[in-house]
């Protein structure tokens, strides 16, 4: 009987502290991205499965986007569709022009990250063929090309 209590306090104690961190993370979403709507948690799990973060699926401006949070609520990265002329920085528009002249710009997705910073990757359509790159703030290709 003693076990059976023991093993029903951790387990609420469990659920506790899991309650908690979720409350942080949505608190933290709703920090940072105050008009996020129809909003889906997801766990964001790492390279080998060992660990996870919490990843909210959203619309912001009916746009598509998505935020990662670790499970105490810090913001680690973000990305959002955009349209072209919401790039807000002349030289990465000027690239892609640049790179891609005469074509249709069929997406552009802006990243932000803690650790890596902004980039932007873009999809364009020439003719009948599609192609991808990614541009950092500054409209140098990202990853750099060596």
């Amino acid at each position: 009987m003693r076990i059976l209590g023991i093993t029903m306090f951790l387990f609420f104690a469990l659920v506790k502290t899991i309650s908690a961190q979720s409350e942080l993370v949505i608190k933290a979403l709703k920090q940072k991205f105050p008009s996020a709507v129809n909003i889906n948690w997801v766990k964001d799990y790492d390279y080998y499965k060992t660990s996870y973060n919490w990843k909210a699926n959203f619309n912001l401006k009916d746009k598509k986007a998505s935020a990662v949070f670790t499970l105490d609520g810090h913001w680690l990265e973000s990305q959002m569709e955009i349209t072209f002329s919401e790039i807000g920085v002349e030289e990465v528009r000027s690239a892609i022009k640049k790179d891609y002249p005469c074509c249709e710009i069929i997406s552009v997705i802006i990243h932000n990250s803690l650790f890596i910073g902004t980039w932007y990757d873009i999809k364009a359509k020439c003719e009948n063929k599609e192609s991808e790159s990614s541009y950092d703030s500054n409209g140098w290709p990202f990853p750099p090309r060596m």
